[in-house]
């Protein structure tokens, strides 16, 4: 797996599945530090507020059960 396509699946588990740095990493193949350097340069801490924080999916998070 090249470095896009390892960039494109820390999207997926860091902003759609809400995993955490580490999480992420692990499942990625990188590095803890290599997946924050990616968080900061996308910006994907913002996109995944936004994305929990939209209208439509105010209402999915509440009924969420708790981790």
């Amino acid at each position: 797996m090249n470095q896009k396509q390892k960039q494109e699946l820390g999207f997926t588990y860091y902003v759609e599945q809400g995993l955490n740095a580490k999480e992420t990493a692990a499942k990625c193949g990188v590095t803890e530090k290599t997946v924050g350097k990616w968080v900061a340069l996308f910006n994907w801490k913002d996109i995944r507020t936004a994305k929990e924080t939209a209208p439509n999916n105010l209402l999915k998070n509440l009924l969420r059960p708790f981790k």
